[in-house]
């Protein structure tokens, strides 16, 4: 009841069954917040004034509900104009944490975050707890959804620590689970564990517990698995879909392989890219063993395309992590321009009954510095830009970042004319063109290299290797050697090039176990080919794996770096 009385205090005169509404679902009691609501629609006040601040609740209701989206933009954008202009702190600081999440879904981090924290700062001012920990909770997912693991952390830990010193269990849940996620991430098997059964115990305290525990429960049997500790992992573990993937690898880690290779098919196609790679490999891997060689050839053979898909994702990944980055570092900039400016202005104002004509003169100095450390910042930020564009233009993750670009271009050149700002419309405009071109020319490499790449694969030599490898007296002889190279160089971005610049001492020996991994000849076929045993072929690749990337590695490690190099 104390908070409903801060409520009420802190954001003016309204129903009190809206002041307590608010108050619950704050602290996450969302039933009793709808029934309290639903006693108030039958009696509706027809004041603007409580009829903007339900309308701020109903989308209060569809943002912890996870349904607030970019079709609530203008209602948000209204709320947050209506209580700005009305200087009602509280209000406006809600509506700011509404307007951020619908930038998020939109995809727009960089505005996203923006709002946030200004709407962090008004929250913090008011020492609005629940608020800000709502706000730590979505900053941090913007920061894990951009592979920022050193923000989302010190984020996700004030969460955690807003929600303890609340009491608020609902958000210890959350926020134990979030911080269980980063530190699987971190590799730090404790606190993973930790935080997992912590989300775990608060979670059976919420009044929804099933939509946290089984979650936790499938992580944690997760991190149980992979450290093989199977018999914690089945305490945990159910019969739903949610735990597929894990039964799988239970049973596989056990050799269970009838019930592993049941699992694994029924999570076939269900996890991404990344998944996908894993799950066919085993099932591929399972088959073979099973002497069904028919049926593991046919996993075997989707190998490489999700090895293509997932070298175009982690470039296209990485792209976004440095646009990021730098979206971050100038909202950060722009955070601190504001600032500053806020401060110029208020000594202004501060001193206008006192100064003189030099101190006027003073003023107009310290002003001319701030515009030349301005320009000069904007200047390392455009090389910075020039920089990151020269580099990304070596990859087909520049087609993605272009889109994206094109697409807030033509966002901004509909803003510009609906301002009748002819500029910067003409702007965007040319830049959108400029980028359009640019992403042709690069479809046009990517094209050829597609074609290297058939080439490669239908290639006789290729198919001759494919069906003789492993056969006695088959060999390659030297012209045969160099021919095979081209092929795999063409295809794959100099790759041999690219080998002897990580290790400039590599031999041909070591060079054409490389060419037959790469076309994923098994390690007996590749002994027999290159005179050797299949176990000096195994010691080959785990030493070249360890000359290449300069840590210890198994010879699946060096497999699975050569078909991903």
């Amino acid at each position: 009841m104390l908070l409903v009385i801060a409520l009420c205090s802190c954001h003016g005169h309204y129903p009190t069954l809206l002041t307590q509404a608010d108050s619950l679902i704050l602290r996450g009691k969302y039933q009793e917040a709808d029934s309290l609501l639903a006693v108030y629609d039958r009696h509706a006040s027809n004041s603007k004034h409580d009829q903007m601040y339900r309308q701020l609740l109903q989308m209060e209701r569809k943002f912890v509900d996870g349904t607030l989206s970019s079709n609530d933009f203008l209602i948000v954008d209204s709320l947050c104009r209506y209580y700005d202009q009305r200087e009602a702190q509280y209000e406006h600081a809600s509506s700011l944490c509404l307007l951020g999440y619908v930038y998020y879904n939109s995809g727009d981090y960089p505005s996203a975050l923006n709002t946030y924290q200004e709407a962090n700062r008004m929250a913090e001012e008011q020492k609005n707890n629940y608020l800000s920990g709502w706000l730590y909770q979505k900053m941090g997912d913007v920061f894990f959804d951009q592979s920022m693991l050193q923000e989302c952390t010190s984020y996700y830990r004030k969460y955690y620590d807003t929600a303890v010193n609340n009491h608020d269990t609902l958000r210890m849940a959350l926020a134990a689970f979030r911080m269980g996620r980063v530190y699987t991430i971190y590799n730090k098997v404790d606190s993973t564990i930790y935080y997992y059964r912590k989300s775990i115990e608060y979670g059976h305290t919420t009044s929804y517990p099933e939509n946290i525990v089984p979650h936790a429960k499938s992580a944690l049997s997760d991190i149980y698995i992979q450290i093989k500790e199977y018999g914690k992992a089945s305490k945990f573990m159910t019969r739903d879909s949610i735990d597929d993937a894990n039964w799988a690898y239970w049973h596989l880690g056990q050799n269970h392989v009838d019930s592993a290779l049941w699992y694994l098919e029924r999570i076939h196609g269900r996890f991404g890219v990344y998944g996908e790679r894993e799950t066919c490999l085993n099932i591929a891997q399972i088959l073979e063993s099973k002497g069904d060689v028919s049926k593991a050839l046919f996993y075997y053979k989707m190998l490489p395309s999700i090895e293509d898909s997932i070298r175009v994702k982690s470039q296209i990944d990485e792209t976004r992590r440095t646009q990021a980055q730098f979206n971050l570092n100038q909202v950060r900039h722009e955070r601190d321009i504001a600032q500053n400016q806020s401060t110029i202005r208020g000594f202004i104002i501060g001193i206008t009954f006192l100064i003189t004509l030099m101190t006027s003169a003073i003023v107009y100095l310290t002003w001319r510095k701030y515009r030349n450390q301005k320009e000069q910042e904007l200047t390392q930020g455009r090389l910075l830009l020039q920089e990151m564009e020269r580099q990304n233009k070596q990859s087909a993750a520049q087609i993605e970042r272009n889109i994206q670009q094109i697409t807030l271009l033509n966002q901004q050149l509909q803003e510009a004319r609906n301002n009748n700002d002819n500029v910067k419309a003409e702007k965007f405009q040319l830049e959108a063109r400029l980028l359009d071109a640019e992403n042709k020319q690069i479809q046009t490499k990517l094209q050829y290299k597609q074609e290297m790449q058939r080439e490669l694969e239908h290639s006789p030599l290729r198919e001759r290797i494919k069906l003789n490898a492993g056969k006695e007296y088959f060999q390659l002889k030297d012209e045969e050697w160099l021919q095979l190279a081209t092929l795999i160089d063409n295809a794959n971005d100099q790759f041999t090039k690219r080998l002897r610049n990580l290790y400039d001492n590599i031999t041909e020996y070591e060079l054409h176990i490389c060419y037959l991994v790469k076309l994923d000849i098994p390690s007996v076929a590749i002994g027999t080919m290159l005179y050797k045993s299949k176990a000096a072929i195994g010691m080959a690749r785990k030493r070249l794996y360890k000359k290449l990337t300069g840590k210890d590695g198994t010879a699946k490690d060096f497999n699975e770096f050569i078909k991903a190099f």
